[in-house]
């Protein structure tokens, strides 16, 4: 019976040991994401400071191939708020940018993603669609 709870045991301990190998190799990247795009963000006149972001390396989302997606939203340094899709490829850099109008559309890169595996498209044409329907919603009004 002892020999089971250690087996337990020690199968939990290296199951937290995997989880946090991963999560810290994805931070990793996320950041390395974030440092290539700081020359990017900065043309664009975006604080780096108000940047929230969200990363995606799933091969299918994105429209260069290799390219890691970085979606997020911050303040400009005019005051105004901008959203934007930036596709990375270490190396190259920046590989395609998008802003995204209005800026709270970038808040939905979750659902976004999702519509993106389903259909087979590139996430950042999926904002871009979801983006193009809000503001002819709130024209309409």
């Amino acid at each position: 019976m002892a020999s089971l709870w250690w087996t337990l045991f020690f199968g939990g301990l290296a199951l937290i040991l995997v989880r946090w190998v991963f999560t810290t190799m994805k931070a990793g990247r996320s950041f390395e994401a974030i440092d290539i795009a700081a020359p990017r963000l900065d043309s664009q006149g975006i604080d780096r400071s108000s940047v929230l972001f969200s990363t995606y390396g799933d091969p299918g989302l994105a429209i260069n191939p290799g390219a890691m997606i970085l979606v997020g939203k911050g303040k400009k340094l005019d005051g105004g708020r901008v959203g934007f899709v930036l596709e990375i490829i270490p190396g190259r850099g920046v590989v395609h940018e998008e802003i995204l109008v209005p800026h709270g559309i970038a808040s939905w890169h979750p659902n976004a993603s999702i519509k993106a595996k389903m259909a087979g498209r590139p996430l950042v044409v999926v904002l871009r669609e979801m983006a193009a329907v809000h503001r002819a919603a709130r024209n309409a009004r």
